[in-house]
């Protein structure tokens, strides 16, 4: 393993989680939206 493929790999990694928080987060709020709308 190099020094480089490793930062690499730190940073994709990094953005994945990020770009998956970011959804379950949109997704949150639209059920949340959508239960305020129902009651």
């Amino acid at each position: 393993m190099r020094d480089g493929d490793a930062v690499c790999t730190d940073i994709v990694g990094e953005q994945l989680v990020l770009e998956n928080v970011a959804l379950m987060e949109a997704n949150l709020l639209s059920h949340g939206i959508v239960f305020v709308r129902g009651t």
